[in-house]
């Protein structure tokens, strides 16, 4: 300590004792050039750490991000799906004729043909009871859907007219006004009946 009359023995005692307990005793002192190097880059390097920090803080939020992207388009994607499932596909429906004892086939003609409103090529995918379903390969007059479905007439009532339906057949079809023509005029894909088929609808 120091009093008005000088410093004391006891100070210069303690600072003696301090030197000689300092490391750096034998060091030269820095200069002020140095010393402010050495604090830019302290600096700089405080900075690079607080970036690095700041860029995995910002990582989580950026992986949520995606994450919730990607959930919302699975979800987009399954309610596509479902909707698409339960809505039922396009589908032209007709019926078969029931034959008429008193009534006789005409000669069936290339241009008696060709009066039917609508012509088309099918194959059957399904014959359930009364119920037959075709997709349409080719379509040769009129318009119809991709999917046809046939009501034929109810059991024990007169079908000798009918188309004979078979799973996984090809039949030519004519109709007129939403009924499957008979008499020759729709059948089974055979050679005599598209040859009528395709002079018909050239």
């Amino acid at each position: 300590m120091t009093g008005p009359e000088g410093p004391r023995e006891g100070d210069e005692a303690l600072r003696a004792l301090l030197r000689r307990a300092d490391p750096a005793r034998d060091l030269l002192p820095l200069e002020a050039e140095h010393v402010h190097t050495k604090g830019e880059r302290v600096m700089a390097i405080d900075e690079q750490e607080q970036v690095r920090g700041a860029g995995r803080e910002r990582r989580p939020a950026r992986r949520r991000f995606v994450a919730a992207a990607a959930g919302f388009a699975v979800a987009a994607s399954v309610a596509t799906v479902f909707l698409t499932a339960r809505e039922p596909a396009p589908t032209t429906t007709f019926t078969t004729a029931v034959a008429d004892p008193s009534a006789s086939c005409a000669v069936l003609t290339p241009e008696a043909l060709a009066q039917r409103q609508t012509a088309f090529e099918a194959e059957v995918t399904a014959v359930a009871g009364q119920q037959v379903t075709l997709e349409v390969l080719a379509r040769f007059k009129g318009d119809v859907d991709d999917r046809v479905v046939v009501r034929q007439p109810a059991e024990g009532q007169d079908d000798s007219s009918a188309v004979p339906f078979v799973a996984g057949e090809r039949y030519l079809l004519a109709a007129d006004g939403g009924v499957i023509a008979g008499c020759g005029a729709s059948g089974p894909a055979g050679d005599d009946l598209r040859s009528l088929y395709d002079r018909a609808f050239a």
